[in-house]
C-alpha cells in the first residue's frame, strides 16, 4: 500500500476524531444544538465512567490475558453459537413486549406493505414513492416477507418483520467477531468487540422500527467480510468471485441506504493505494477484472431492480415529483435546524411545479447560503453539524415526528410494562436508557482517535488494509453527512432518496 496516501488517510482520521471529541466533550451543552438530547451527565462524566471500565478490563487481561484467551480458544465455537442464540429469543422477546407502531417513514412503509397484501392497491400513496422512490426496495423485500408467514398460516406479519431485523442483527454480530478475528487473529480482541456491539448494537430499541435503517446494517460488514474472503484465498476464481458479489451487496446498499455503497467505494480505494505500491502488470491486470465484476454486480442488480423488482409493485411513478440532489444541498446548510430537516425548505421546493424549476431553484438557495456564511461560518456550521451526527448515542431515538403511534394490543407479556417504561420518553427510566447508550458511544468515539496507533501492532498485511478500508468508508460516510442534510441522504439527482420525516423533529426530545 502507497505510504505517503496512507498517511494522508490516518492524518484525516486522527483530526477528524480528536476534533468531534473536543466537540462532543466541550460544546454539547455550550452549543445545544438542533434535536439535542438532555442526558443525565455531560459528556465527560460518561467518558470517566467508561474510561474506569475499560480500565479494569485492562487489568483483568493483563493478569489473566492468556488463560481467558486459552479458554475462548477451545470454547469458542460453543459459546459463539449459544450467546447468539440467546440473542436472538432474547431480542425476540423483548421486542415483541415493547413493540410500538410507528410514525414518520416507517408508518407509510407499513402501510403500503399492508396494501399490498391485502391488495387494496388505490390506497397506496404512491405520490410518496414519487418523490423519495428509493423506498421501493425495502417495501418489497418487507412484502415478501409479510406474504410468505401469512401463507404460512402465520397472521402477525407486523411482528414477523421485526424478527427479519433481529435475524440480521444477530448475523451482523456474528460477522463482527469474524471481521475482527480475521484481522487480529485474537480471541480475546474479537470477543470484546463481538461483546460490546451485542450490548450496543442489539440492545438498541430501534430494531423495533422496520425501516432501511435496522435492515442496512448488515451490508457494509458483509462487503468488508467478502473483501477479506478475497485476500485471504489462493483461487482466483473466489477472488474474482468476491468482487461480483461486492458489486450486488452495494447496489443493495445503495437502493435501501445509500451511504452503506460508500464501504464499495472505500474498497476500490484501497484497492487502487495497491497498486501504486505494487505497480506490477500481472496484478494490474487481475484488478481491471475485479473492478469489470464489481461494475456488473452493480449493473446486474440495478437492472433485476428496475425492470423485475419495482414493476412488481403497485406504486405508480411521477419523475417530475422528485426532489433532485440540490434539496438536500440546500437544506443541509439550513442553519436554523443545524441540516437536519427543514419543513420551510421542504415546503419551499415543493412549491415549484417542476422537477428543473425545483432544481434550479434550490440550487440557487444553497449558493446563496454559501456565501452568507462565508470561510469562518461555513467551518462553524459544519461543527454544529458534526455535533448532531456524533454527538447522541441513541442516534435521535424519539427525535423524528410521530415516533410512537400507539401500543398494539397483541404486543404484551411480562416485558412489556420493563421495556416501554425504558424506550418511551415518559418512561420512569428513560433517563437511565439514554445514559447507558451514551456512556458507551462516547468512550467508542473517544478510542478511536487511538486506532492509528494500531497499524504499527498488525501483523499481517491483509489486516493492515482492512483497517485502513474501514477508517475509509467512516472518513467517506462522515463526509457524505456533513456535505448531504443530516440523517436524509439522495443519490443520482432524486433517483434513490433517503427521505426526510413527516412532521418537523422538535429539539431537546428527551426533556
Amino acid at each position: 500500500m502507497n505510504r505517503t496516501l496512507k498517511k494522508i488517510i490516518l492524518i484525516i482520521w486522527e483530526v477528524m476524531f480528536v476534533s468531534t471529541v473536543f466537540l462532543m466533550l466541550a460544546k454539547q451543552r455550550v452549543w445545544n444544538v438542533f434535536c439535542s438530547k438532555d442526558f443525565r451527565f455531560e459528556n465527560a462524566g460518561y467518558l470517566i465512567m467508561g474510561l474506569l471500565i475499560c480500565i479494569i478490563f485492562y487489568f483483568l487481561n493483563r493478569n489473566f490475558g492468556e488463560r481467558i484467551e486459552k479458554f475462548l480458544r477451545r470454547w469458542n465455537k460453543v459459546l459463539l453459537a449459544s450467546t447468539l442464540v440467546l440473542l436472538l429469543i432474547s431480542q425476540m422477546y423483548f421486542s415483541f413486549g415493547g413493540y410500538f407502531e410507528s410514525g414518520w417513514d416507517p408508518g407509510v412503509i407499513h402501510d403500503t406493505v399492508s396494501y399490498e397484501i391485502t391488495h387494496e392497491y388505490q390506497n397506496i400513496d404512491s405520490s410518496y414513492f414519487s418523490r423519495y422512490p428509493n423506498n421501493k426496495l425495502i417495501v418489497f423485500i418487507l412484502t415478501s416477507i409479510a406474504r410468505t408467514v401469512r401463507f404460512c398460516g402465520i397472521k402477525n406479519w407486523e411482528y414477523a418483520l421485526v424478527v427479519f431485523q433481529l435475524i440480521l442483527a444477530v448475523a451482523t454480530m456474528f460477522l463482527v467477531f469474524r471481521v475482527s478475528f480475521a484481522i487480529t487473529k485474537s480471541y480475546r480482541f474479537s470477543w470484546a468487540a463481538y461483546s460490546i456491539a451485542c450490548l450496543f448494537v442489539c440492545i438498541s430499541p430501534w430494531y423495533i422500527v422496520v425501516y432501511s435503517d435496522a435492515t442496512a446494517l448488515i451490508i457494509p460488514l458483509l462487503i468488508i467480510r467478502i473483501y477479506l474472503l478475497s485476500m485471504d484465498s489462493d483461487n482466483k476464481f473466489v477472488r474474482l468471485l468476491s468482487w461480483f458479489l461486492i458489486g450486488v451487496l452495494a447496489s443493495i446498499g445503495l437502493l435501501i441506504k445509500p451511504q452503506t455503497f460508500i464501504v464499495c467505494i472505500a474498497a476500490v480505494i484501497v484497492e487502487i493505494l495497491v497498486l501504486l505500491a505494487k505497480r506490477n502488470k500481472q496484478i494490474l491486470q487481475e484488478a481491471v477484472i475485479r473492478l469489470f465484476l464489481l461494475v456488473a454486480g452493480v449493473a446486474l442488480f440495478n437492472c433485476i431492480f428496475l425492470y423485475s423488482i419495482a414493476p412488481s409493485l403497485h406504486i405508480e411513478n411521477d419523475n417530475n415529483a422528485s426532489f433532485g440532489y440540490q434539496h438536500y444541498l440546500m437544506m443541509g446548510l439550513n442553519s436554523e435546524t443545524d441540516g437536519i430537516y427543514s419543513d420551510e425548505d421542504y415546503n419551499y421546493t415543493l412549491s415549484f411545479s417542476t422537477k428543473e424549476e425545483r432544481n434550479e431553484a434550490d440550487m440557487q438557495r444553497f449558493k446563496e447560503r454559501i456565501q452568507s456564511y462565508g470561510i469562518k461560518g461555513l467551518m462553524y456550521h459544519l461543527c454544529r453539524k458534526q455535533l448532531v451526527n456524533y454527538g447522541d448515542g441513541t442516534f435521535a431515538w424519539a427525535v423524528e415526528g410521530n415516533s410512537f403511534n400507539g401500543d398494539p394490543k397483541w404486543a404484551q407479556n411480562s416485558s412489556s410494562n420493563l421495556v416501554r417504561s425504558f424506550i418511551k420518553p415518559d418512561g420512569s427510566h428513560y433517563e437511565n436508557f439514554l445514559s447507558y447508550m451514551q456512556l458507551i458511544w462516547v468512550t467508542l468515539v473517544f478510542f478511536l482517535c487511538f486506532v492509528v496507533f494500531y497499524q504499527n501492532r498488525v501483523l499481517g498485511f491483509n489486516s493492515d488494509q482492512c483497517i485502513v478500508l474501514m477508517m475509509l468508508s467512516i472518513i467517506g460516510l462522515t463526509l457524505f453527512e456533513l456535505l448531504w442534510v443530516n440523517h436524509f441522504f439522495c443519490v443520482l439527482d432524486g433517483y434513490w432518496l433517503r427521505t426526510p420525516p413527516l412532521t418537523e423533529p422538535v429539539r431537546n426530545a428527551a426533556a
